[in-house]
């Protein structure tokens, strides 16, 4: 480790290169008036060979790796993958080559890479290279502001009702509490979140928005975002299968940072199958609850979603369960399903398939019955999360202005 003292504070690491390729590269970094810790790594890193500079990366502005990519190519994109995956919105990874060609340049940017580097190059390239990372770091710093509480809901598997989880808990939040509150479906393609609130989303993007991230301020934002009666808005899934909807990991990541800077409350509806973005989402969350049901199917499942997520360094703090239909018939009981995960049970939401069958299918999200025991605990549940009390709705919830098109052609309920 090598350290210099300075005004930014980063982490720079040399992953496979020579010795005087390391050597040229901390000479640069050491022309700077920074605060540069530094690491080198003559083997690869993977998931199980993870280094302990985790606590170094999380206090810094920003980490800039090096990762040699002539030794072994496919090493180094499993490396430049993991710290992609595990340092979100944090490292700028560099790919180092002699010569490297198009593919394998290409291959290098799709496991992470955001620069390509030439060995010994000279000052003035390195110079460009220095004064991007720069410039990325104070992007992040500017960041820091960011105050809003981001809380991920991660279903088991499909069919255990984590949208309807999510949407309820976003609009009770917003409406009951007052909070300036955004959904975000993360769903790559096709998410239900607008569907269900019953308002259109052709062009309230994720995707739009962080595509357009570098512009974005309060004002623009508005735009991108679709507005729900009770207060809620809603960032949702793509509503085409046709396209490229794919989203970088680094990308989302600082998108969301920037949202905590707009929002108290941030709540994702999480696609489980977009892994690069976990470790995103779990840096990001203050509390992440993974949605299940009682049967063992979707133990099993969450086990291993729990498993994956614990990867990342602080979030198995953050793992939360809300059992939902906790009393169907031939249910797992709840003390069981503890101690098998061995992870808090933090709501349990009754079985009312009618209920939530009714707000799905006519768009009338907390549209329930005074004796509703569901909106007891969804009420209970959402004061706890804001910090307060439940109250009573401050006033009428009326969605018939906001209905998309097609609900014209559900019938009256």
């Amino acid at each position: 480790m090598y350290h210099l003292n300075g005004t930014l504070d980063v982490v720079m690491l040399t992953i496979g290169t020579d010795a005087r390729v390391t050597q040229e590269l901390l000479d640069a970094v050491n022309t700077r008036n920074w605060s540069s810790t530094a690491f080198h790594f003559d083997r690869y890193l993977t998931t199980p060979r993870r280094p302990s500079v985790g606590q170094y990366i999380a206090s810094s502005d920003g980490c800039l790796a090096f990762v040699d990519y002539d030794a072994n190519p496919e090493e180094a994109a499993e490396t430049s993958l993991y710290l992609s995956r595990v340092f979100p919105g944090k490292v700028l990874i560099v790919a180092i080559g002699k010569r490297m060609t198009s593919p394998a340049i290409l291959a290098a940017m799709r496991a992470g890479c955001s620069e390509y580097l030439a060995k010994h190059s000279p000052q003035s390239e390195l110079d460009i290279l220095l004064d991007r990372f720069q410039e990325y770091c104070l992007t992040e710093i500017g960041s820091t502001a960011a105050s809003g509480t981001v809380l991920s809901i991660l279903g088991a598997k499909g069919g255990v009702g984590a949208t309807s989880v999510a949407v309820h808990l976003a609009a009770l939040i917003a409406q009951q509490h007052q909070r300036r509150t955004l959904l975000i479906d993360q769903q790559q393609i096709l998410g239900h979140a607008c569907v269900y609130l019953g308002i259109a989303s052709d062009s309230h993007t994720l995707v739009e928005a962080v595509r357009n991230l570098r512009r974005m301020d309060s004002e623009l934002l508005y735009g991108f975002v679709a507005h729900h009666p009770s207060g809620l808005d809603v960032l949702s899934s793509p509503d085409s299968s046709i396209g490229e909807h794919v989203i970088h990991p680094q990308e989302f990541a600082r998108t969301i940072e920037f949202l905590r800077g707009e929002y108290d409350y941030i709540i994702v509806d999480c696609d489980r199958r977009q892994l690069d973005t976990w470790p995103a989402i779990a840096n990001a969350s203050s509390e992440i609850f993974l949605v299940t049901t009682p049967d063992v199917a979707a133990v099993r499942d969450l086990s291993r979603i729990a498993d994956g997520l614990v990867i990342t360094e602080g979030a198995a703090s953050k793992l939360k369960i809300a059992l939902n239909r906790y009393n169907a018939p031939q249910a797992v009981a709840a003390e069981q399903i503890e101690k098998v995960l061995k992870l808090p049970i933090v709501v349990k939401l009754p079985d009312s398939p009618a209920e939530m069958a009714h707000a799905a299918n006519s768009g009338n999200t907390l549209k329930f019955s005074e004796d509703s025991p569901l909106a007891a605990s969804l009420q209970t549940w959402s004061g706890k999360v804001a910090g307060m009390d439940a109250k009573p709705a401050s006033g009428k919830n009326d969605h018939k202005k906001a209905s998309a098109r097609w609900r014209q052609l559900l019938p009256a309920w």
